[in-house]
């Protein structure tokens, strides 16, 4: 029986992260997906810049989760899957040495592509792409040659990070929100930018994060686990909150996560449940 476990374990570890198409560049962290048009140096400027700070926020992710730093992907209080990515990002860390080279020639390509946005800034200061505009960005930068694609875990470890590194913390040293103000000043970006940004971020980690649950849901159905939340019940009974994250119950999560580390005895997670009333409780998982 326990080598039987350890082989379940093995083969959860390998297929629990599915292939996901939803990110495949880091223009689809911005919002609007690249489709914005550059008609000015004046936004061909704004559009670099941005590019820029998205470089150098996911060179500054992968430093993190490959020294093992997993506290910067923590969420705050009201965050997209906040109870779903102590779990998620275990079982990431636990494929560490599968997925190490991968995001080491991300940090390559992240240096090349910052090299590469220079010179285009040095370009565009001299106004040499004139002949160019107007154009939607994603051809702007096609025709400059310019490729911003990474590997799937890096981009998802980069909106963590993100989510989690512009975040307010209140004198109890509880992460509470996002500091908008903080992340504004840090790109020198408008408030209506910022939210729509924002949100751009947590709608793309919401559906990753209720993938990676109805994945988990699949695996446990293979593994002939009890469960009330099959994928075709998570399907119906997912809904979109006001900033339009996908979300589904929460006893649903509950239960595929419980279930889950039955399986995966090799992750320290502790959940801890505190009784705030007869009425009232809250959970929370460690790693």
């Amino acid at each position: 029986m326990p080598h039987f476990k350890c082989t379940l374990t093995w083969i959860f570890l390998a297929e629990v992260f599915v292939e996901r198409e939803s990110v495949k560049s880091l223009l689809e962290l911005l919002p609007k997906l690249g489709t914005a048009i550059v008609d000015s140096l004046k936004n061909e400027t704004k559009y670099f810049r941005r590019l820029l700070f998205l470089i150098q926020e996911t060179e500054e992710t992968i430093h993190h989760f490959l020294s093992g730093n997993l506290s910067h992907f923590d969420p705050h209080v009201g965050d997209t899957a906040c109870q779903i990515r102590a779990y998620y990002f275990a079982l990431m860390y636990q494929k560490k040495t599968e997925i190490t080279p991968e995001l080491e020639r991300a940090k390559n390509l992240l240096q090349k592509y910052a090299e590469q946005l220079m010179i285009a800034m040095d370009q565009g200061a001299r106004n040499l792409h004139r002949p160019l505009r107007p154009k939607p960005l994603a051809q702007f930068l096609n025709e400059l040659d310019l490729s911003f694609t990474l590997p799937e875990n890096a981009l998802v470890l980069s909106i963590a990070h993100i989510l989690s590194k512009y975040r307010w913390v209140d004198e109890e040293g509880i992460s509470n929100r996002i500091d908008t103000l903080y992340l504004q000043r840090s790109l020198m970006e408008s408030r209506s930018f910022i939210e729509e940004f924002l949100e751009n971020l947590q709608q793309r980690f919401a559906q990753i994060s209720v993938d990676f649950l109805l994945n988990l849901s699949s695996l446990l159905q293979q593994f002939r686990i009890p469960l009330c939340s099959t994928p075709e019940f998570l399907m119906h009974s997912s809904t979109k909150d006001f900033l339009k994250r996908v979300q589904v119950p929460c006893l649903s999560t509950f239960e595929i996560l419980i279930k889950s580390l039955e399986l995966q005895r090799t992750i320290p997670i502790a959940l801890v449940v505190s009784f705030l009333g007869e009425n009232t409780q809250q959970a929370y998982f460690f790693f």
